[in-house]
C-alpha cells in the first residue's frame, strides 16, 4: 500500500514539475500593477498628528525613501480606531501590536507585511489558580 501511494505521489509531482504555462494565454501577464501616488500610515499605540510626528517622523522618512513613496500619517482616536479606517480604505498600513493585530485580522481581514520579533518577549496566557482552568478557549469574532 505504502508503495503504491509513493509511485501516485512521484507521477503527481513529476506531471506537476514537467507542466508549462502558454505565456500567451496566462492572464497576469495582463494585469497592470498600479503604484499607489501616496500612502497613509496609522500607529495603534499613538494618538494624535503631533505625537505621530514626533515619535514616527524617521520611521517615516526611512519608509518614504525605501518605496519611493510619499508617506502621510493617518492618525487613529483609540487602538481600535484603525480597523474601521482600514475598512473603508481611508488608510493603507497600520502599525499594530499582537492584540491590535487580532482586531485587525478579524474586522478587516488584514495580513502583516513586516513582523517584529524581539528576543525574550513572548505571549502568555494567565489564568487565576482557584478557577481550576484546563485549558484555554479562544472565541473569535467574526
Amino acid at each position: 500500500m505504502k508503495r503504491r501511494n509513493l509511485l501516485w505521489y512521484s507521477l503527481i509531482f513529476i506531471a506537476g514539475c514537467t507542466t508549462r504555462l502558454n505565456p500567451s494565454n496566462n492572464s497576469t501577464n495582463k494585469l497592470v500593477k498600479a503604484t499607489p501616488e501616496k500612502l497613509k500610515l496609522a500607529v495603534t499605540d499613538v494618538s494624535g498628528l503631533e505625537n505621530l510626528q514626533r515619535d514616527y517622523g524617521a520611521f517615516r522618512t526611512a519608509l518614504e525613501e525605501v518605496l519611493s513613496i510619499p508617506v502621510e500619517f493617518f492618525p487613529v482616536e483609540n487602538r481600535t480606531g484603525a480597523a474601521p479606517a482600514l475598512q473603508s480604505g481611508q488608510v493603507d498600513i497600520v502599525f499594530a501590536g499582537p492584540s491590535e493585530y487580532v482586531i485587525l485580522n478579524s474586522r478587516a481581514k488584514a495580513i502583516p507585511l513586516v513582523a517584529i520579533e524581539r528576543s525574550n518577549y513572548h505571549s502568555i496566557i494567565v489564568g487565576r489558580a482557584d478557577k481550576k482552568i484546563g485549558s484555554p478557549r479562544l472565541n473569535m469574532l467574526n
